[in-house]
């Protein structure tokens, strides 16, 4: 209840500021989204996320890649919810918006993963496993840009990715 609070005085606040058409009430909006699926309350965060994407797609432009980001966490709502097709529309746009604008690999991963759920959710198994092997390659890419960005061990980790990628491609295949 505090953080709700919280997050909706700090709404409030950017809405006056601001204006109510502001990528940063977007933002607000964004994180009360987010907050109020966590909390189980999915029409409330399905709401605001349509709202925030409302204001980014006017201000930023439809291509733009927070108007991507907010794509998919609205398809992850719907995907929760069992709306698999409308979630597959939002999540494909956001796709082609990544892809257009060379979104990192983390956001192009993430939309890559939920892409092959939702296809595995109705029953197109074989698109899964598709989507998941493409993921491994771009998981590892994305684990060793990290890793050298930090100075990590990237192949230890992105070989440690790979196996678990492989360990679901493997469940997946051996699925009926």
């Amino acid at each position: 209840a505090e953080e709700e609070a919280f997050l909706d005085q700090a709404l409030q606040i950017r809405r006056k500021v601001f204006g109510e058409d502001h990528p940063k009430v977007a933002a607000s909006l964004g994180s009360l989204a987010l907050m109020y699926e966590a909390l189980g309350r999915p029409a409330e965060a399905e709401r605001a996320c349509r709202e925030a994407l409302e204001i980014r797609e006017r201000r930023l432009g439809r291509d733009h890649p927070d108007v991507a980001n907010t794509l998919h966490n609205l398809a992850s709502l719907l995907a929760a919810s069992g709306r698999y097709e409308e979630a597959e529309e939002l999540l494909d746009r956001a796709m082609r918006i990544e892809e257009k604008s060379a979104a990192r690999s983390e956001a192009r991963c993430r939309s890559h993963f939920l892409k092959a759920d939702l296809a595995w959710r109705t029953g197109r198994k074989e698109a899964a496993v598709e989507l998941l092997e493409r993921d491994e390659e771009l998981a590892a890419r994305y684990l060793t840009t990290i890793s050298i960005s930090l100075g990590l061990g990237a192949v230890d980790d992105a070989r440690r990715l790979r196996s678990e990628i492989r360990g679901r491609y493997v469940d997946l295949s051996n699925v009926e």
